[in-house]
């Protein structure tokens, strides 16, 4: 017996064996409907990285200093990544996968943003410590690790 309960061989070629019905044109189609509802949930996931494969490509090809910034995009991946966002346009509606895009682009730059000001955050509070110890007197510990007064020093000052 072959795929969808269709029989192979001489005599009952063709025949369909009644315990595996084939899947008809409606439930074919409600099942691509589905299919399409999930993917329509969670496209502005899915065009996530889509669109840091296209930003990086883009930002190479175009040279100058972006283009330092950005490792090469192999070129079947950006192919790949066209494929989809084809069949993205192509299934789902231009309108929405572009609204999507769009939405995908704004939550990269919100991640950035917020490493970048934790990033500034960190080193104004490293400044701040350093600046803090810096100014700090030292202090002149004994043999018994007990604080010295500076007129104990040993200096004679």
């Amino acid at each position: 017996e072959g795929a969808g309960g269709v029989t192979k061989g001489g005599e009952g070629r063709g025949r369909v064996d009644k315990q595996q019905p084939l899947v008809g044109k409606n439930e074919c189609f409600e099942e691509r409907q589905v299919q399409i509802n999930c993917v329509r949930r969670h496209l502005r996931d899915i065009l996530i990285p889509l669109f840091r494969i296209s930003e990086a490509a883009a930002a190479a090809a175009g040279g100058g200093v972006l283009a330092s910034q950005y490792k090469a995009i192999p070129v079947d991946l950006r192919e790949e990544a066209d494929n989809a966002l084809a069949a993205l346009r192509e299934n789902i509606g231009a309108q929405e996968v572009v609204e999507a895009y769009n939405a995908a682009r704004e939550v990269i730059r919100a991640r950035r943003k917020g490493r970048k000001d934790s990033q500034r955050m960190k080193k104004v509070a490293a400044a701040a410590a350093f600046s803090a110890t810096a100014n700090m007197p030292c202090s002149v510990m004994d043999e018994d690790g007990e604080k010295m007064d500076e007129e104990e020093d040993g200096e004679g000052n």
